[in-house]
């Protein structure tokens, strides 16, 4: 935030009940910082920049999730399950689908859900034991169709 916004967001909260209006609107805010943020809608003013790229926003918070594209940090996790998101309103349209309530046993070691504790179990296992080597390059399947499927890159 700005220095300017920042003693103005102060100066507004000691002086209650003030009203500070847009100059290109009839809108009014309670701060003076938030009627100056919603005049850059009309200025089309962007001080806040990406510190990854040159994209330019109105808003440091449209800037933050934009720069989370850029990091990949994903802060916002479904209550379900593992899956974690950049974005809230992504986690939320994913629990709203219902897509992990209906398979609430993720595996651990590859995170693929399964309905069912003893499906999951069982693949599980399958990760810890696999029962088929390729003769060729070792790899190893827990079913035997997976490796003469595999097998046939090999020759």
């Amino acid at each position: 935030m700005p220095l300017e916004d920042y003693i103005d967001y102060h100066f507004d909260l000691a002086t209650p009940r003030a009203t500070f209006g847009c100059t290109f609107c009839e809108k009014e805010f309670a701060k003076a910082a938030e009627a100056r943020e919603h005049e850059r809608i009309h200025t089309g003013e962007k001080p806040y920049q990406c510190g990854h790229c040159d994209q330019r926003f109105t808003q440091s918070g449209n800037m933050r999730r934009h720069e989370r594209g850029h990091t990949g940090e994903k802060r916002f996790g479904c209550r379900f399950c593992t899956r974690r998101f950049t974005q809230r309103n992504n986690a939320i349209k994913h629990e709203v689908a219902m897509r992990c309530r209906k398979q609430p046993y993720p595996c651990g070691i590859c995170k693929r859900t399964f309905s069912q504790r003893i499906n999951r179990d069982r693949h599980e296992r399958a990760h810890r034991n696999p029962l088929f080597e390729c003769g060729h390059c070792k790899k190893q399947f827990t079913k035997q169709n997976q490796l003469r499927r595999h097998e046939k890159i090999h020759n």
